[in-house]
This record gives C-alpha cells, structure tokens and sequence, in this order.
C-alpha cells in the first residue's frame, strides 16, 4: 500500500512541476503527449506495485509485425 501512495505522490509532483510550464506556453500538443506518456507510465508502475503480469515490449512488437512479416515472406 506504501509504494502505491508513493506511484501517486511522485505522479502528482511530477504533473505539479511540468503542467505550469507547459500551460504557459499554451502547446496543446505537448501537452497531450505529456498525458499520455504520465498515464502510460502510471499504468505501468501500477501494474509493477499490484504485481500484474506485464508484457514485455519485445513480445507487443512480435505480436503486431509478426504476421505482416510472414504476409512479406520475411519468416
């Protein structure tokens, strides 16, 4: 339970310090970048602290251009 409230105390600090900055400067792209790439590693660290399986990047990139290389001949 300790490191969860840790993943969300660093999650908050983090948006605190790097959302003033990029609301400033009015940049809606980077700033939905920054959204996306924040949730995308809280789900990660999330998924660490509730000790679910999580895939490996390797095997995500096997599963998507494993069978658009067999489609090319490639295997």
């Amino acid at each position: 339970m300790l490191a969860l409230l840790a993943l969300l105390v660093l999650c908050a600090l983090i948006t605190a310090l790097e959302l003033p900055g990029l609301a400033s400067r009015r940049h809606k792209g980077e700033q939905l970048t920054f959204g996306v790439l924040l949730a995308l590693g809280f789900g990660t660290g999330l998924a660490l602290v509730l000790r679910w399986p999580v895939p490996n990047p390797t095997q995500v990139l096997e599963a998507i251009f494993g069978p658009v290389a067999a489609l090319a001949g490639m295997r």
